[in-house]
């Protein structure tokens, strides 16, 4: 019965000229689509059926999309210009068992790779918007922010008395978000 409603409506209103809100004496015509348009907003809002909006997702946070990825892994391998160095896996929890960061790390003997890796990284964060911080604390790698969230790089020489020809680098790449760092459960400490 609306459906039938509607459609006589529709029928009306599209062969009917409209009235023009300026000079109510001068008949002006509109676009069929738009009085359609206008017409089944009008239909819908009285008859009590809700109009749906379209809802626009949230984007999902690098620290929730690397979660996702390597949830389930101990180990990644990485490849660049045909090379590959494998990384172990660490995701830090808060006290919620949430993820407040992913550490990629492991030791290769092919730095070139590994800076070619790092390099690789960060212009993916530069270009996600991450700003690049001057860093002033222990951490002797590069750092760079957006919002809460942050990124570390960090290639360096494994300290050994071993010759130059067999010295190793170790690499550590985190992701983690500053935001999930406590669980926001507090108490007061009486004592």
């Amino acid at each position: 019965m609306i459906r039938n409603m509607y459609c006589l409506l529709v029928v009306m209103a599209l062969s009917q000229p409209c009235l023009s809100q300026s000079n109510p004496k001068q008949l002006k015509t509109v676009a069929p689509a738009k009085r359609e348009m206008s017409l089944i907003d009008s239909i819908l809002a009285k008859s009590g059926t809700p109009v749906k909006q379209k809802k626009i997702a949230s984007p999902i946070s690098d620290l929730d999309r690397l979660y996702a990825k390597y949830k389930d892994k101990e180990t990644v391998t990485i490849f660049s210009a045909g090379e590959e160095v494998t990384a172990n896996i660490e995701i830090v929890y808060n006290d919620d068992d949430k993820p407040k960061a992913i550490i990629l790390s492991g030791e290769s003997y092919n730095k070139p790779l590994l800076m070619r890796i790092k390099d690789n990284l960060i212009a993916q964060k530069k270009q996600a918007g991450y700003q690049y911080v001057d860093n002033f604390s222990y951490f002797e790698g590069n750092l760079y922010q957006k919002g809460s969230m942050y990124a570390k790089y960090l290639v360096q020489d494994e300290f050994s008395s071993e010759l130059l020809i067999n010295k190793t680098y170790q690499f550590r790449f985190e992701v983690g978000d500053t935001k999930r760092a406590g669980s926001g459960k507090t108490e007061t400490f009486t004592f």
